[in-house]
């Protein structure tokens, strides 16, 4: 497991503001600034240790050469190879891995690589681009049509109905991406005007030739470049709509399900929670038998974006911790003063609207068909494992009480409180507790209170989605159930003008109006049940953006 996931972490050029980062690769330090009770500025300093740290002054092709080349290697190997960019919501995720006009992305040089090697073994190329958006999934290579995943008797997962189209050249794969782009799901929240809300997922998999055969061409192998949504703090979305706070928490939900997917294949589980989200269960083969898979964190260096950058830092230290040994985070306060600043299904795929101006390099990439490497970079010398740390004593389990002042807030607690008493079936406790304390030290509530207010309304949003995709398959159901009804309706009549049989009309009529009214109550008690869980997360939520206040 330790050589199956490189973790490395890259920083973004700072436009504006003070630069707290440094990437004295493979630790990467950041200097927070902060400022004591009594007025007192101080720095905070926090270290962390990845496989590779890369610069503002390291471009996309380093990138590759040190974190994407072992995966081509795992694709012509018969394997599958998974690439994650991850990070803050405007930290350079979309550019690294699609690039911008002066520069090509991961997509785009891996590809290259892809079709050099795979001209050699006459070889096909096919791709997909999909997004999975909240606990949907929408094939973006066919105007977003909805796509179903489902599992098969040799356990793997298929996305039913999944578009996949030959591709040949860099100008095909980059008319693909740019054409699925279009239909990716976006939105606005207080971090960013246009941020990206689901992940999207690219698949090129490359198979041998067809020759005929009944059960298809074989596959050689396949990566997957998914370029996950923005992370962000609940804090940036409590002031938003509804709709876009439950698309942070969906987004947040999956994001910790990939972070125990990971923990429990490097502590070499029996059990691995794939089902825990969309994103996971749809990647499972990324992670299981032959695979190899990197993951991308990008950070931002100002100063106003220290709190996310940490978070992103924190979360990728742990995918790195438990997939693998590591050095560790560490923090120290050093002297007074801020940090000192640093220097500047288609045979032939037919895009909707392709791009009529290409980047220069889509030319130049064209052009040139050599490799970009032939032979992978070597792997680092072995490491130590680090020594397991001892297992804290078990605490006991106490009966959850309500601690929140507020009567009404108090009121919707207690009515969720015991559904989140569910004990834990691994016998561990969340290792999260340190990403809340940011967010707890920002607020006037008490902090006992405030957590489990945030618990309470994690929950609601959870059942709230749940409840929506049950009350439209009920739904649906009620209609087709209505319709055959009125038919049965419109035969009873016919059948008491012809025969003038009252008894026969009025029982049938009377199972029949009785059937609807039963289908109606069952879909008004839902919609009852929905919109108390609505009114219950407004509340929950105008109290927790209430008690936020600005640190002192």
């Amino acid at each position: 497991m330790n050589n199956r996931i490189c973790v490395a972490v890259r920083k973004r050029p700072i436009k504006e503001g003070e630069d707290v980062v440094e990437t004295p690769t493979p630790n990467c330090i950041v200097n927070e600034p902060k400022i004591k009770y009594d007025l007192t500025p101080y720095t905070e300093r926090h270290t962390f240790t990845y496989d590779k740290v890369f610069s503002e002054k390291d471009g996309n092709a380093d990138l590759y050469r040190d974190c994407c080349l072992p995966l081509i290697e795992t694709v012509f190997s018969n394997g599958n190879a998974t690439c994650f960019a991850y990070g803050q919501t405007g930290s350079g995720k979309t550019h690294t891995m699609l690039g911008n006009d002066r520069e090509p992305g991961l997509y785009a040089i891996s590809a290259r690589e892809i079709f050099a090697r795979a001209k050699k073994l006459n070889a096909d190329v096919f791709v997909s681009f999909y997004e999975i958006y909240g606990r949907k999934i929408f094939d973006l290579l066919n105007h977003r049509e909805r796509l179903v995943a489902r599992e098969d008797a040799d356990k793997v997962i298929n996305i039913c109905g999944l578009s996949e189209h030959p591709v040949n050249t860099i100008e095909d794969i980059f008319d693909v991406i740019t054409a699925g782009s279009t239909y990716r799901a976006a939105g606005q929240t207080s971090a960013n005007a246009e941020s990206s809300r689901s992940h999207a997922v690219l698949q090129i998999e490359v198979r041998e030739a067809n020759t005929g055969q009944k059960k298809g061409p074989k596959t050689i192998g396949r990566i997957s470049f998914i370029d996950l949504a923005g992370n962000e703090r609940g804090a940036d979305t409590y002031e938003c709509d509804r709709k876009t706070r439950m698309e942070g928490a969906e987004i947040n939900k999956s994001l910790l399900a990939l972070k125990e997917c990971i923990r429990a294949l490097g502590m070499g589980k029996s059990h691995v929670p794939f089902r825990g989200s969309i994103l996971t269960e749809v990647l499972r083969d990324s992670f299981t038998g032959n695979s190899r898979t990197t993951m991308i964190a990008t950070i931002s260096p100002a100063a106003s974006h220290c709190v996310n950058t940490l978070n992103t830092l924190r979360y990728t230290q742990r995918v790195k911790d438990l997939g693998g040994p590591s050095g560790g985070a560490r923090s120290e306060q050093v002297a007074s003063g801020a940090p000192a600043k640093r220097a500047p299904k288609r045979s032939n795929f037919q895009p909707a609207a392709a791009p009529k101006n290409r980047p220069e390099w889509v030319s130049d990439f064209a052009e040139d068909d050599g490799e970009v490497g032939n032979t992978p970079t070597p792997p680092p010398p072995a490491q130590k494992p680090k020594p397991k740390k001892v297992a804290k004593a078990a605490k006991k389990t106490e009966k959850a009480e309500v601690k929140v002042k507020d009567p009404k807030i108090a009121t919707i607690v207690k009515n969720h409180i015991k559904a989140l008493e569910v004990p834990d079936t691994n016998g561990e406790e969340d290792d999260d507790e340190e990403e809340e304390e940011e967010e707890l030290a920002e607020t006037t509530m008490p902090r006992e209170e405030e957590r489990q207010v945030r618990k309470v309304h994690a929950y609601v949003v959870d059942e709230i989605t749940k409840a929506e995709e049950k009350l439209i398959a009920l739904h649906r159901r009620h209609i087709d159930s209505k319709m055959t009804g009125i038919k049965e309706e419109i035969k009873a009549i016919q059948n008491f003008e012809e025969s003038d049989s009252v008894d026969d009309y009025v029982t049938k009529v009377r199972g029949l109006l009785q059937k609807q009214m039963d289908d109606m109550q069952q879909i008004l008690s839902m919609l009852s049940s929905i919109s108390g869980m609505l009114k219950d997360e407004e509340d929950l939520s105008h109290t927790l953006n209430s008690s936020r206040a600005p640190r002192r």
